[in-house]
């Protein structure tokens, strides 16, 4: 009967080293694994994009909103951004020496 229990008492104790031991591993192994691979979708999410869904708009992927920013700033027929925003800077300089020439109650 000593032996029958000792054994039994032995099991038990594996059992219970044996369940902290899976569970200090699916604190500090497994969760970080899972939020890693949660990342690795959403940016694959945020790369491909996603379609619209019933309530909910669609997102475009990367590769799309690229194409996008390089048609704005210029798609080789019209003019680049660059050249509107150095165009419009000169024109506010231009309109700011004619407002300071003629003086403000005249403009």
């Amino acid at each position: 009967m000593g032996e029958l229990f000792g054994a039994l008492l032995a099991a038990a104790g594996a059992i219970t080293v044996l369940g902290a031991a899976l569970a200090a591993i699916a604190r500090w192994g497994v969760r970080p694994v899972v939020g890693l691979i949660r990342q690795v979708r959403e940016f694959l999410e945020d790369w491909r994009g996603e379609p619209d869904r019933p309530g909910v708009p669609g997102r475009r992927g990367v590769m799309e909103r690229l194409e996008r920013i390089e048609w704005h700033v210029g798609n080789g027929s019209e003019p680049r951004l660059r050249d509107v925003v150095n165009d419009t800077r000169a024109e506010l300089a231009r309109l700011k020496r004619q407002v300071e020439e003629k003086g403000v109650a005249d403009a």
